[in-house]
């Protein structure tokens, strides 16, 4: 419940309502979903989507970091929390394996200005 009445996704539902509710039905309904993809797998077939009658797929969902403002945000978070000498990564997408040096190397200057660490 908490994440349906989150003020950041009720922001973004209402700017994007159109895509939310083509989403929606997308999801429900396999014809339309087929209609929607035969362009560029003509060869596919009814027969070739998984639906409600087959078992269902996993959701595909995946988390997403959100302004309260309703935007999604795109890139790396880090909160450095000073008392506890913690740097917490948030919103991590899939291209961080990808930057893992580069995040490692933000991440060590961040700890070594904030904590007082030296870099050796």
């Amino acid at each position: 419940w908490e994440s349906l009445t989150n003020i950041g996704l009720i922001r973004l539902v209402l700017k994007h309502w159109k895509f939310t509710l083509s989403e929606i039905y997308h999801g429900l309904t396999a014809h339309l979903y087929l209609k929607t993809v035969k362009p560029y797998m003509p060869s596919l077939t009814i027969n070739d989507i998984e639906t409600a009658t087959n078992p269902p797929p996993p959701s595909g969902v995946r988390a997403q970091a959100l302004s309260p403002s309703g935007d999604l945000i795109h890139d790396f978070v880090f909160d450095v929390s000073e008392d506890k000498n913690i740097i917490h990564v948030r919103n991590a997408p899939s291209p961080a394996a990808t930057a893992s040096l580069q995040i490692a190397k933000e991440i060590t200057a961040m700890a070594s200005s904030s904590f007082g660490l030296s870099s050796k």
